[in-house]
């Protein structure tokens, strides 16, 4: 079986496919960048993070399982 696991963290969006406990080669692109908002305001565009999540998943074939991890505070 394999599965796509994708890690959304604040810097790069990392993602490995794995089949019977073994990782493939691991690929990260960085995360979007930031609106330009004042101080102490921070946000990124919500469909620039699902675009990249959505080119991911559609690069990959023959997937029976997708996991999505984050650990940002305040994460959409």
């Amino acid at each position: 079986m394999r599965n796509l696991l994708i890690d959304i963290g604040s810097t790069n969006i990392k993602w490995a496919v794995n089949q019977n406990d073994e990782i493939f080669e691991v690929f990260k692109t960085s995360f979007p960048p930031k609106k330009q908002l004042p101080a102490p305001f921070y946000e990124v565009e919500l469909n620039k993070i699902t675009d990249i999540i959505s080119d991911i998943i559609n690069s990959q074939q023959d997937i029976n399982n997708i996991f999505i991890s984050t650990q940002m505070h305040g994460y959409v």
